[in-house]
């Protein structure tokens, strides 16, 4: 179960730290030429957006599981959109729809968070807790990694003297993270184990070793 899901979770959500962390805004000056105010604004724009992401569809996924759709479809759902949202970042010409594109960045955050809850009712309690913990180490480290991995891809161009990479420098290391979140998202989707719909909003396994 764990290495199910675990590796789009902690990849996407080591991606989503890096960027807002620290590349998006280099990004937003670099590829899509963003003057200092427009680029602070849409990176406010992106902090709103997963504050409202995080808070609106946790909100949502409790009501389409009232109607009958699972966790399960719910996660792989918004974190497919939150994949897609950055190869729309990474393939749209630079300037074209980047406030909404990072916007939309932010609400899909979402998506590799629903695995903790996933991981929570899918796995006996005296496994979750140590399943949740080890997934936010991942996810701690993961973060860490992908920034350093970013700016070590960006610095294998040259910067010219103002000091700003090219774009082809920026593109690159987004779409090798990108590939790292589309294989393991491809991993999570493929056909094999991953939990069916229980009773009272609990999930069943069907694999004995995380049977409850």
């Amino acid at each position: 179960m764990f290495w199910k899901i675990g590796p789009v979770s902690f990849l996407a959500q080591g991606a989503w730290l890096a960027y807002q962390g620290l590349w998006a805004g280099a990004w937003l000056a670099e590829v899509d030429g963003l003057a200092p105010v427009p680029a602070a604004s849409t990176l406010m724009w992106l902090a709103l957006a997963i504050v409202a992401g995080q808070l609106g569809f946790g909100l949502l996924a409790d009501r389409l599981q009232r109607a009958g759709i699972g966790l399960w479809t719910i996660t792989a759902a918004t974190t497919t959109l939150f994949v897609a949202a950055q190869a729309a970042i990474l393939l749209m010409p630079p300037g074209v729809l980047t406030r909404p594109l990072w916007i939309a960045y932010g609400l899909f955050t979402a998506g590799p968070i629903f695995t903790y809850a996933l991981l929570s009712l899918a796995l006996p309690a005296r496994l979750s807790g140590r399943a949740i913990s080890l997934l936010n180490l991942f996810a701690t480290a993961a973060g860490f990694v992908l920034q350093y991995g970013v700016g070590a891809i960006i610095g294998l161009w040259d910067a010219p003297g103002d000091g700003i990479y090219p774009a082809a420098a920026h593109r690159t290391a987004f779409g090798v993270m990108l590939g790292l979140q589309v294989a393991a998202l491809l991993w999570m989707l493929a056909p094999g184990w991953r939990p069916q719909p229980a009773a009272a909003g609990t999930l069943r396994t069907d694999t004995p070793a995380v049977r409850r």
